[in-house]
């Protein structure tokens, strides 16, 4: 017949023949969905004190190119390029989608970010100062403080300095603190001094000796004299600040017999600032008897 004949004919404008055969389910008709790329915009990177590590804190990020009311949510995180202080340090992003639709998108992350590492503020425990004698300066001797807030096992060290806010005697004489920190790590941390430190200037005691006299039997007693000694290096009596003069006094009269007499030496109306007179030496008194005199002393003694 006609239709054996021709597989295919064309018929008022059809064709007609066998169907074609399509694809069984399965086969070579899958298609590939890809995750949609989202980014973030409005991340921020706070400013952080030195801690030791480079975590950095991340925020005001949101998320761009969501399709429609998809549950998709932005956990934000990144890292310091370096842990030490520094301004303008760079900051990679390490932000994470959540909820159930994250996985149908992928995240780029935002780029060029930077922040600040500053320094650590360290305190110091513990501290004494020395009380010394007066020694013509302010610099007092500072001893036992101990760096409070180091992190970790980082190399920081402690040079302990001050000075007296007065160099003359006194008590509870304020201290102002200088100290200084060194070591490999020092460098993330700044020192907060410590205060309300004080101590004491003692005056230096200073030796008044009476000078030793002779006179004759039955004469009125000469004039005594004192000298003052054991001023600091670099002073004397005229730049001591020491004021007055000191006193010698004897028990002998012109009748005191012939012989030798203590001087005793006192501190009269001696007074200073930064020294204490309490060292004498006494002299002595020499009275010669009427033997040993010459003639125009005797004559002088009887008159």
């Amino acid at each position: 017949s006609l239709h054996d004949a021709l597989p295919i004919c064309l018929v008022a404008n059809y064709l007609w023949g066998p169907l074609p055969t399509l694809p069984a389910a399965g086969s070579n008709n899958a298609a590939t969905i890809t995750a949609k790329a989202l980014t973030v915009s409005g991340t921020s990177v706070a400013n952080k004190t030195y801690n030791g590590t480079n975590a950095a804190s991340l925020s005001g990020g949101s998320l761009v190119g969501i399709v429609g009311s998809d549950n998709v949510t932005l956990t934000q995180s990144g890292t310091f390029a370096q842990t030490g202080v520094g301004t303008g340090i760079a900051v990679t992003a390490t932000d994470s989608l959540g909820g159930t639709a994250a996985g149908n998108y992928s995240l780029t992350q935002p780029t060029g970010l930077t922040a600040n590492i500053t320094a650590k503020t360290l305190t110091v425990s513990g501290t004494s100062v020395a009380d010394k004698t007066y020694d013509g300066t302010n610099a007092a001797t500072l001893s036992g403080g101990a760096l409070v807030g180091v992190v970790g096992s980082d190399n920081v060290t402690l040079t302990q300095t001050g000075t007296f806010v007065s160099a003359n005697a006194g008590t509870g004489v304020s201290v102002t603190v200088a100290d200084t920190l060194g070591g490999s790590g020092a460098g993330n941390y700044t020192l907060t001094q410590p205060t309300g430190l004080t101590a004491n200037i003692g005056k230096v005691p200073l030796t008044v000796t009476a000078a030793d006299a002779e006179k004759n039997f039955g004469s009125p007693n000469p004039a005594f004299s004192v000298t003052v000694s054991g001023y600091i290096p670099g002073e004397t009596a005229a730049t001591s600040g020491v004021t007055g003069t000191g006193l010698a006094t004897t028990t002998a009269t012109d009748l005191t017999v012939a012989g030798t007499v203590p001087i005793t030496a006192s501190v009269g109306t001696l007074a200073a600032t930064n020294y204490a007179f309490t060292r004498f030496v006494d002299g002595t008194l020499t009275i010669k008897p009427i033997a040993a005199m010459n003639n125009t002393e005797v004559s002088t003694l009887i008159g």
